[in-house]
């Protein structure tokens, strides 16, 4: 059987990033065919990994903590989530797409408007588990992503001739 990965980066607050959510939806769909990793150190590491054990998803769940640079990690998700209740920028969905996933998002973290047609987002509740079973099945990675961001306005390029334009106009 070929397994699928479904990843997510973040503190380990479940409070914040709800990645109990996520050990949920994975007990909802797994058939096997994925599991789940969650990266990222913080104070709920253990919760965590108690709940994994107790939903029978211990050898499912794959936990990475104690490293600063998460950026190599990308490229052995098939399908990247962020479940936060609330979020600031959402730094990791901008790392995720530019490794060539699409995220799937809770509705709660705030949209970057050059980057919403890269992204799926989804009310993160647990009466929702069947519309992100969706999204993660449809999800596929895809290189030309990152192309599409390096070519939108939301690129170093394009931002700095922007910027260009209004100091020209001052």
């Amino acid at each position: 059987v070929d397994k699928k990965v479904i990843g997510c980066v973040g503190h380990l607050e479940d409070y914040h990033k709800n990645q109990s959510f996520l050990i949920k939806l994975l007990k909802r769909i797994n058939n096997n065919k994925y599991s789940l990793m969650l990266i990222g150190d913080g104070s709920d590491l253990q919760f965590l990994k108690r709940l994994a054990n107790e939903s029978g998803l211990c050898d499912k769940v794959i936990f990475i903590n104690g490293i600063s640079d998460t950026s190599s990690f990308y490229s052995a998700f098939d399908a990247f989530c962020l479940a936060s209740h609330f979020e600031g920028l959402g730094i990791v969905c901008v790392e995720a797409i530019a490794n060539g996933l699409m995220p799937i998002i809770s509705t709660n973290v705030p949209k970057i408007p050059e980057l919403s047609k890269f992204e799926i987002a989804v009310d993160a509740s647990e009466d929702n588990f069947d519309e992100w079973i969706d999204a993660i099945e449809k999800t596929h990675r895809d290189t030309s992503l990152f192309e599409s961001v390096k070519n939108s306005s939301f690129s170093i390029d394009n931002a700095s001739k922007e910027l260009f334009k209004i100091y020209c106009n001052i």
